[in-house]
């Protein structure tokens, strides 16, 4: 009888967890593809225009979870990428020390016309369905930020950073993005 309900008690478990991990798995999945932050599955190749006409192209890839978030090597130095319910933040990261400096870059919920401050800097969300070209592709629906009235920033979602540009002709852009 010990062994019968013992059976039972299996049974029902295993009933339970395969009612619930497709859920579970289905809501991760669908959570990265809300996600801001950069894509770990992705490699990034950005180039960096300045005004006058020097460019510089590197590529990102991502290392491992640190300090909350994504650590991704870029050239001789780090970037960390870390989402949470309150907003998306970039961190630098010298290459010899432990201490990451953050900055905002989106603040949650996104609504067009949104506000925050950080540092002393005004960010404001101008658009959340703007359509952004770079060499990379044609981005729809991706979020614009002005900052402080001099530079605008565009995220796209289950991407990450694709495009900024200052009022002084400083350009960063996504050119190529791929599969690990």
């Amino acid at each position: 009888m010990k062994n019968k309900r013992t059976l039972i008690i299996f049974l029902v478990f295993v009933c339970m967890l395969g009612t619930f991990m497709p859920y579970s798995i289905s809501t991760a999945n669908a959570a990265s593809k809300t996600s801001y932050k950069l894509n770990t599955k992705k490699i990034y190749t950005y180039t960096y225009y300045e005004p006058n006409g020097s460019k510089t192209t590197y590529t990102e890839k991502y290392v491992k979870k640190y300090k909350g978030g994504d650590l991704w090597k870029v050239s001789n130095w780090y970037e960390v990428w870390k989402e949470d319910k309150k907003g998306l933040k970039l961190g630098s990261k010298d290459p010899d020390y432990d201490a990451v400096i953050w900055d905002s870059c989106l603040s949650y919920p996104l609504k067009k016309g949104k506000k925050w401050k950080y540092d002393g800097v005004t960010f404001k969300i101008v658009s959340t369905n703007k359509t952004i070209k770079t060499k990379a592709g044609t981005f729809k629906n991706s979020i614009m930020v002005d900052i402080d009235g001099a530079s605008t920033e565009y995220y796209v979602k289950g991407i990450g950073f694709v495009y900024s540009k200052t009022k002084s002709g400083y350009v960063k852009e996504l050119v190529k993005l791929k599969s690990k």
